[in-house]
């Protein structure tokens, strides 16, 4: 008799109790029989039940997107209009799937503007959209064109304030500053030369 993984060996049914399409089950030396005479071991209605249970947790994945099996590091710099580095400015990461935020991570960025916030590879997903915006007082500014992230373990991506930070003082100002300080030192001489002639 041919065997196969969904037929096993013949029980009878006596007097065709079940009928020839009978769906019942019966449970009869540790395995199941179906439509009278086909049986199914419990080995293949486990693995049967473990293949399903996989393809339901594939489906549960945030679309368009693969699970990440590693670390991410996302680093980057904050500037102001004027391209300086912002120090203590609050910057946050996102991992955004669509509209859905999956994760999120804050940092101050440094004495030199640079900050760097880590993804365990549960925080994140390759595809996920990377969002960096950062806070100074009551300025805010977000990265114009948000990232995609990649398989690789870092990725690199600025946040630019749209203005200037006054704080951060300006060259060009400080130029002119200096400027007409010394031009008023020079006056003042020139006035007290005059005088003592």
């Amino acid at each position: 008799m041919k065997s196969s993984l969904f037929s096993a060996p013949q029980y009878s049914n006596p007097g065709g109790c079940f009928g020839e399409h009978s769906s019942q089950l019966l449970l009869t030396q540790g395995v199941v029989a179906m439509n009278g005479d086909r049986i199914l071991s419990p080995g293949v209605i486990v693995v049967s039940a473990a293949l399903v249970f996989l393809m339901l947790a594939v489906a549960t994945l945030p679309s368009g997107i693969m699970a990440a099996d590693h670390p991410k590091t996302v680093r980057g710099y904050v500037y102001d209009q004027d391209g300086r580095k912002v120090v203590n400015a609050h910057v946050t990461v996102t991992m955004m799937d669509g509209e859905t935020q999956i994760s999120a991570k804050t940092e101050d960025s440094d004495s030199n503007g640079y900050f760097s916030c880590n993804f365990d590879n549960s925080d994140w997903y390759i595809g996920n959209t990377i969002v960096v915006s950062a806070t100074y007082g009551a300025l805010q500014a977000t990265n114009e064109t948000p990232i995609v992230a990649d398989d690789e373990f870092v990725q690199w991506e600025n946040v630019t304030f749209p203005y200037e930070i006054p704080e951060l003082g300006n060259g060009l100002f400080g130029f002119l500053v200096a400027g007409l300080l010394l031009g008023a030192i020079a006056v003042a001489a020139l006035v007290l030369i005059r005088r003592k002639a």
